[in-house]
């Protein structure tokens, strides 16, 4: 296995769930638009949910670019120390971070000067959206081609443990 990566510290125990985010997404900047530290948080729990549905589709099949990723809204919630409850409030927290991460604009800069690519913009999130079903909330969600190709499969990337974000 050539794969190279390097972990975060561990603070908590290794059953914790672990985004294996690219390296060359650790570089992006803001270049339009704000999120919040909420959102920020939001949009690795759904990078991560990602990354989970990546694994479980059959081996060397091809991503769709119009693949929709979904969530249980209160599987997110636990996952960035979010509360859920059965309120309204709960739609208008995730309906406000899904609309930041569409509506900012990052830039890649590659980390490697090895890269064809020395530059890239997108969204955060190519599209979102909340269902109602039996009675939950649900997300969905489209990553922008580059980023859904760097998640199908990492070869250089870095271990982010989720619960350790949640409590930032």
């Amino acid at each position: 296995d050539t794969t190279q990566h390097v972990d975060m510290p561990e603070v908590l125990n290794t059953e914790d769930p672990k985004l294996r985010k690219p390296n060359q997404a650790l570089v992006v900047m803001p270049e339009k638009g704000k999120l919040s530290a909420n959102g920020a948080k939001l949009h690795l729990a759904l990078l991560y949910k990602s990354q989970e549905s990546i694994k479980t589709l059959e081996p060397g099949r091809a991503l769709n670019l119009n693949h929709m990723f979904e969530a249980a809204i209160g599987d997110l919630a636990k996952m960035v120390n979010q509360a859920e409850d059965d309120s309204s409030n709960t739609r208008k927290l995730f309906k406000k971070y899904l609309i930041e991460m569409m509506s900012t604009v990052v830039r890649w800069e590659s980390p490697d000067a090895k890269s064809d690519v020395v530059w890239e913009g997108m969204p955060m999130l190519s599209f979102s959206r909340l269902l109602s079903r039996e009675g939950k909330l649900w997300a969905q969600w489209q990553l922008p081609g580059p980023l859904l190709e760097a998640m199908s499969d990492p070869s250089l990337y870095t271990s982010i443990v989720l619960n350790s974000v949640a409590k930032l």
